[in-house]
């Protein structure tokens, strides 16, 4: 709870019920991509009261946990009283009066759960996934190719700077158990904080699509939720200029999709493409390895050594970035089409290894038991 991005409190609360354990994956979110939790409280666009409906919902949801629950885990950086993930003023209100409301009652939610979750006895756990807790500094400082460096991405969310060592020091306080499925946002959070795999896909069900046939020409996908973020623009030129010279290329861009409808495009591709700025691979990366197709992303290195040694070293994505990915798409072009399937099946036995949720959901249930057996302060 309170959101379920990219599928991925879902698939962590499915596994835990297989594992034995209730478990249920509750949004306040409504996702037109369709990562909407096993329950969605808020009701899709066009709904009559919706947005009473939710509010209603929110605190339906804070009043079950307290009264049910023995373990409350936090997604994207959330709670159930996130009116907004930070009390900021909208830059554009249609109604100032109304803004003024909104944000009053945003700030006087805010967070105010956490005291009162650990006051009463529950295990609080949070993951975060990036951009929610991402230092903009940090992350420029330490990734040339950052997009927070680009001043349209790094403008919003640099106004939340003022909310940030606040907000921090409230989960530092009552949360003990914290996870981050991007490595690099490690060194901006409390030390106990660790990393966490992916854990939306299981294999048991998603088993590897056909290949799709002679790479000629080289089908490429590439889905990006933003394309400034992601590195299109790079992509897309480095596309153009090996066409230009002759070479059989051919690049889709899925966008505003539902996940199922998108991912269906993997049956007719070669090769995904993630992004080319952020540092580390997404959600989709582990369903197109999933999938049996080699990705190709950008890895900031120094990030690996946050993760175990063993994972780091069968990591298969092919690395590439903004200055890059002409040689590395050059290179792919030179590859037999049995090399590739090769290099999609070493992917799907890597995701089978480390991204499996029945694993990954039996160490965060083994998290929450040590908690219960030694309870006290982070």
């Amino acid at each position: 709870m309170p959101i379920d991005l990219g599928g991925h409190a879902s698939g962590l609360a499915e596994a835990q019920r297989q594992l034995g354990h209730e478990a249920e994956a509750i949004s306040l979110h409504w996702s037109p991509l369709g990562f909407n939790g096993d329950t969605c409280l808020e009701p899709p666009p066009g709904s009559r009261h919706r947005l009473l409906r939710r509010e209603l919902g929110r605190f339906s949801l804070l009043w079950r946990t307290l009264r049910a629950a023995d373990v409350v885990h936090c997604h994207f950086g959330q709670t159930a009283l996130s009116v907004r993930a930070f009390p900021l003023r909208e830059a554009k209100p249609s109604s100032e009066l109304g803004e003024s409301l909104r944000l009053a009652y945003a700030r006087l939610l805010w967070l105010k759960d956490l005291p009162l979750w650990r006051a009463t006895g529950k295990t609080l756990a949070m993951t975060f996934y990036g951009d929610d807790i991402r230092s903009i500094e940090a992350s420029v400082r330490s990734n040339p190719y950052s997009h927070l460096a680009l001043p349209e991405i790094a403008g919003p969310l640099r106004r939340r700077n003022e909310f940030r060592s606040r907000y921090l020091d409230v989960v530092d306080r009552n949360v003990q158990l914290i996870y981050a499925v991007n490595p690099d946002l490690l060194p901006g959070l409390p030390p106990r904080a660790r990393w966490l795999a992916y854990s939306h896909c299981n294999p048991s069900r998603q088993l590897p699509r056909p290949w799709p046939g002679e790479a000629q020409p080289l089908r490429l996908l590439h889905m990006p939720t933003n394309r400034a973020v992601k590195g299109t623009a790079a992509l897309i030129a480095a596309v153009e200029r090996l066409r230009a010279e002759g070479h059989a290329l051919h690049l889709t861009l899925v966008e505003d999709r539902q996940n199922a409808q998108a991912l269906a495009e993997l049956d007719s591709h070669h090769v995904l493409i993630d992004q080319l700025r952020v540092g580390w691979y997404g959600g989709v990366a582990v369903e197109a390895m999933m999938a049996g197709r080699p990705v190709v992303c950008y890895i900031h290195e120094a990030d690996l050594v946050r993760t175990p040694s063993a994972f780091a070293a069968e990591l298969p994505i092919m690395r590439a970035n903004p200055d890059t990915i002409e040689g590395v798409l050059r290179g792919l072009l030179g590859l037999s089409e049995g090399r590739l399937r090769e290099m999609g099946e070493q992917a799907r036995r890597f995701v089978e290894t480390w991204h499996n949720p029945e694993q990954i959901a039996a160490s965060v249930l083994d998290d929450y038991a040590g908690l219960a057996r030694s309870p006290g302060k982070p």
